[in-house]
């Protein structure tokens, strides 16, 4: 087929229960400064300051020696606030603290210190008795928090390690459940844990998946948390979960424990389940994408550009409308997936606006997908109260099955606008309408004793259809038929079934009904065998091609469907005469469909006995009192009428496609990868306004007779880039 060419430290302690300052002046010191200074309004954490190395060190009379290091991007005063935690640092107080330095006297002012942007240590004492009402527990923890003074931002802050006061008892853990059954992802367990003190605890956990004989150290989180947990002399229920998935993962193991402990300052004894299994083989996103565009022309990859250079891309899509899908598989001795599985989440918040709800960034909007678990899909078309507002967004996955293995992420990228008139290809619906009528050639056909047919082409009006006369070459319609069958009007019964099947097949490429009746999926044009009212698009069907070779259509190119298209002049349209002179005499499925009716090597329409019967409206193929015959001869014609309107339909298809902008030049979102033939999907049939992608694509600058009538899995159809474009799901800029 051708086409018709167009983004040194200086501090200050504060503390709400004792203020006084130690300022440390700047000296000449040779040390760097760390971080950039940032600005007023927003300082860098260094430009705040940055604690490190707690120290604790127990003096005695409940008195702590607490020492810190101190470091800034510059030489200043910082301003420090020292806090204690009696949770293992779940929450902070303000800490009593005293200077530890001899020079620094207790009265309002400051003592001076020397230091250097390399970092400055300090010591103050923390007078726990004035903040403690129970000198005996072992989970304390200091915090020392620097800020700057003249923003009064925080910087980067230190914690001390767990420590205590008093005497202290190990924490024990007891009656640690055994998950039921087999179990994957994240596993969770209960547990309890009592302290003769009643301090708070932390846990640790291993797993063996030998039945004990060794652990390793489990990953934990979820449930209670790890770290400030009750435990009460009475005893505390809390829970646990264990990540069974990423300490064991892709894995059958039957004969699994696990294991945990608390600690205080000491650690306890481990408290052990009992055997179960699991089952850690996770789900795998393949694709995710939109309108089942695949991973090579979605933008997820460059692409090898006509010019030999990689390049890279983003689609543009409008707001609303286009499909979300992904496709997933499952391991062979993997588990079903959890109907509720999928987590989807954007970049940027979507829908909301003047209409309210919406998902703000980040959240969760993966229960709006339907998921097929027997194909192994999930889609979510995006509706208005979902809108993708104008700019760039990244999606991303991940699924889960009923163990709760979760999948590794999956994320994908792109580009929307708000779909304007200009950006449309289908402003309003696009009516085509389908002529068969035109007479620019004599068109006559001989067939040699040994079944070779001559055609002879005059480019002259003769009063007969092109179309027609094609039909007769094809023993389709006959020039002089017999009397009954010119009295059955068989020449107009096959005409119109013909362009009937011609329509019904050319309707089904663009996604609508057999019938042209429309559903949610269907490209927005519509397909007429008569003569519209109003403003329409042409396309003109028969006769040969004035231009030498073997063109069998062509169309003017209209880039994003900008106006009506007459595809009426002789040069334009659909070529059958061409496509059959180039098939009659070599193609054995061209042969096979159409030999039983043309002449000189079968009976032409109207002349065999069987042709008014079959083709009047009371025959039924399926009747079970018709005779072989009559059977055959249908079928004979019936083959025939299929396969000259699917391979018409296909041309015709193809030629509809540019002259509403299929398929534009460059990659998206200024084309549709039109003449990019050094891509790596793109086949042998790629040229200008063309593209040729696996499978039996529609656009491919060339196709066969074989490919054309292909049905099933097999049939010609547009790629999903295109369809996508068709049906105003990718717009082209």
């Amino acid at each position: 087929m051708k086409v018709l060419h167009r983004g040194k430290v200086a501090v200050l302690i504060r503390n709400t229960r004792s203020l006084f300052a130690l300022l440390l002046l700047a000296g000449c010191g040779s040390g760097g400064s760390s971080g950039g200074s940032g600005s007023p309004s927003n300082p860098s954490p260094s430009a705040n300051g940055v604690a490190s190395n707690v120290s604790v060190t127990d003096q005695g009379n409940s008195r702590f020696l607490i020492g810190f290091t101190l470091t800034a991007d510059t030489a200043k005063t910082l301003g420090v606030e020292v806090d204690f935690s009696e949770d293992q640092g779940s929450t902070f107080s303000a800490a009593t603290v005293e200077s530890q330095d001899s020079s620094v006297q207790p009265r309002a002012g400051a003592a001076s210190f020397s230091g250097t942007p390399d970092g400055s240590t300090f010591q103050v004492v923390w007078v726990a008795s004035s903040d403690l009402a129970n000198l005996q527990q072992h989970d304390l923890v200091i915090k020392i928090v620097p800020y700057n003074l003249s923003s009064n931002a925080q910087g980067v802050p230190a914690l001390s390690d767990v420590f205590g006061i008093g005497s202290n008892q190990a924490p024990v853990t007891s009656g640690l459940s055994t998950p039921p059954g087999t179990v994957g992802g994240w596993v969770t367990f209960t547990y309890t844990v009592s302290d003769g003190e009643g301090d708070h605890v932390s846990i640790s956990a291993q797993y063996s998946t030998n039945g004990g004989s060794t652990y390793a150290d489990a990953t934990l989180g979820g449930g209670d948390g790890t770290t400030g947990l009750s435990a009460p002399a009475s005893g505390a229920s809390h829970t646990i979960r264990w990540n069974a998935q990423a300490d064991v993962p892709e894995a059958f193991r039957n004969n699994v424990r696990f294991r945990l402990r608390a600690a205080d300052t000491t650690s306890g004894g481990y408290s052990t389940s009992n055997a179960f299994s699991i089952r850690t083989y996770a789900p795998v996103i393949d694709l995710l994408t939109v309108n089942e565009v695949p991973e090579d022309m979605n933008g997820s990859l460059s692409f090898t550009n006509k010019s030999n250079q990689s390049q890279s891309f983003t689609l543009l899509l409008p707001e609303t409308g286009f499909v979300i899908g992904l496709e997933f598989s499952i391991s062979s001795s993997g588990a079903a997936i959890d109907p509720n599985g999928l987590e989807m989440t954007s970049s940027r918040a979507i829908g909301g606006g003047t209409a309210g709800g919406g998902y703000d960034s980040g959240s969760d909007f993966g229960s709006l997908f339907q998921i097929d678990a027997a194909n192994g899909t999930a889609a979510m078309t995006v509706t208005s109260g979902l809108a993708f507002r104008a700019g760039s967004h990244t999606l991303t996955a991940k699924l889960r099955d009923v163990l709760g293995n979760v999948s590794a992420s999956a994320s994908f990228t792109f580009d929307t606008t708000a779909a304007s008139a200009a950006s449309r290809p289908f402003e309003s619906r696009d009516v085509w309408y389908l002529t068969f009528t035109r007479d620019n050639f004599a068109i006559t056909s001989t067939t040699s004793s040994s079944g070779t047919v001559t055609i002879a082409v005059v480019q002259t009006a003769n009063g007969a259809s092109d179309f027609v006369e094609d039909l007769r070459i094809l023993g389709l319609n006959s020039a002089s038929p017999p009397a009954a069958a010119q009295a059955a009007g068989l020449n107009t019964v096959v005409l119109e079934l013909v362009k009937e099947n011609i329509a019904g097949y050319l309707n089904t490429f663009y996604e609508l009904n057999f019938d042209g009746t429309r559903h949610a999926d269907s490209a927005n044009l519509q397909f007429s065998l008569t003569q519209p009212s109003g403003t329409c698009s042409r396309m003109a069907v028969g006769g040969d091609d004035p231009i030498p070779g073997y063109t069998i259509g062509r169309a003017e190119y209209d880039y994003r469907n900008g106006s009506a298209n007459d595809n009426t002049d002789v040069d334009l349209g659909v070529f059958t005469t061409n496509l059959i002179e180039f098939y009659i005499n070599s193609s054995f499925t061209f042969k096979s469909k159409f030999n039983a009716l043309i002449p000189g090597r079968g009976t032409a329409l109207g002349f065999h006995a069987s042709d008014v019967t079959v083709l009047s409206d009371s025959f039924d193929r399926s009747g079970g009192g018709n005779s072989s015959q009559d059977n055959n001869r249908y079928d004979d014609i019936m083959d025939a009428v299929d396969a000259l309107a699917r391979v018409v339909a296909t041309i015709m298809a193809h030629e509809i496609g540019h002259s509403v902008g299929l398929v534009a030049n460059g990659a998206p979102s200024a084309g549709l990868f039109g003449g990019e033939y050094n891509a790596s999907f793109a086949g042998p049939y790629t040229t200008d306004y063309h593209l040729d992608t696996p499978g039996n694509n529609i656009m491919a600058a060339a196709i066969s007779f074989t490919s054309a009538i292909a049905t099933a899995s097999s049939a010609p159809s547009f790629n999903e880039m295109n369809m996508a474009y068709l049906l105003e799901r990718i717009l082209v800029e």
